[in-house]
């Protein structure tokens, strides 16, 4: 008899340890430059800890974990995921949010970073970079995705939502985003639509490209819906939308 009492409470304590164990399924990473050193083009930039807390609000609220936050001086292409071993920066999280400065020069369009023109992101940094845990890249920033080839860093990563035009930083942007998606369940791409469009009126245009159309169409944030599955085999084909905002 006392055998068994305590092989039931080994059980029920078992049980218990499994059920409380405070697990966070999804993490997020985030980057900011409002501060610039050389203006003209990098003037600097309103509400990036409004941007923040707000990103940060919505998805701790979730259960989402930050897994780094770097800003200003701190940020580096490292952090954009340039790498394929050791620290891959925004490949390693599930969901990585910019802002900052972008630009279009000639065609090639760049993430400025404090010390711009000496250092920026390109594309061809990223070709084919985010394949690890990475799904989805916002890029709260002018223009950057007014060249459609940012969509070739996108290995097994799903999409990239941004603006092909400039625009000015608004925090409501981020607030309106995550509503969507998390109080209503919106997919990732019309939640994007629909908040470019409550926060902005007039000659912006915003635009999110997909690896696959069914990511574009059906892809939910993580623990809010359906995820679609990685692109496979990787095909080079990308899928975007755009809309005047």
């Amino acid at each position: 008899m006392k055998l068994r009492i305590l092989v039931i409470t080994g059980l029920i304590l078992v049980l218990l340890t499994v059920i409380t164990i405070p697990v966070s399924a999804y993490e997020y990473s985030m980057t900011s430059v409002s501060v610039y050193n050389n203006p003209p083009p990098g003037s600097a930039l309103p509400y990036a800890n409004e941007i923040h807390n707000n990103v940060q609000s919505w998805l701790t609220g979730a259960g989402w974990t930050q897994r780094f936050y770097e800003f200003n001086p701190y940020v580096e292409d490292t952090d954009f995921g340039s790498q394929n071993s050791g620290y891959q920066g925004l490949d390693e999280a599930d969901l990585h949010y910019h802002f900052g400065h972008g630009i279009n020069v000639n065609g090639e369009t760049r993430v400025e970073y404090q010390d711009y023109p000496n250092s920026y992101l390109e594309r061809g940094e990223v070709y084919k970079k985010w394949d690890l845990t990475n799904k989805w890249v916002v890029l709260d920033a002018c223009e950057v995705l007014a060249n459609l080839q940012w969509g070739s860093a996108l290995k097994t990563s799903h999409g990239i939502l941004g603006f092909s035009t400039e625009k000015t930083p608004d925090p409501n942007l981020p607030d309106r985003f995550f509503r969507e998606l998390i109080t209503y369940d919106d997919t990732i791409g019309y939640s994007w639509k629909r908040a470019t469009l409550d926060t902005y009126g007039g000659s912006v245009t915003a635009r999110v490209v997909f690896d696959t159309q069914n990511q574009l169409l059906y892809d939910h944030l993580s623990g809010q819906g359906t995820v679609q599955p990685n692109e496979n085999p990787d095909d080079n084909t990308i899928y975007y939308d755009e809309w005047t905002c």
